[in-house]
């Protein structure tokens, strides 16, 4: 089992000095830790399955990249 410490570490790895993470920056960050995440098609919205559980709005009209803290956030949620 990884320490919330780890998930956070090694997601602020792949983000951005700005705070915000692409999709697929955030797919890798979560993939050593068993987790997937992909954008729901209507919105952009990044989702944790295909049965659209809510992670994180999409920040950009036209590209997929979210707040790196609502990343954190999911997975402190799932880490508990």
């Amino acid at each position: 089992m990884f320490s919330l410490t780890e998930f956070k570490n090694h997601i602020k790895q792949f983000a951005s000095s700005n705070g915000t993470i692409t999709l697929r920056s955030a797919t890798m960050a979560l993939k050593p830790f068993g987790l997937s995440i992909h954008a729901r098609a209507n919105d952009g919205a990044m989702c944790k399955d295909f049965s659209g559980s809510f992670i994180a709005e999409r920040i950009s009209n036209t590209h997929n990249v979210y707040r790196t803290s609502d990343l954190i956030a999911f997975v402190s949620m799932q880490h508990s």
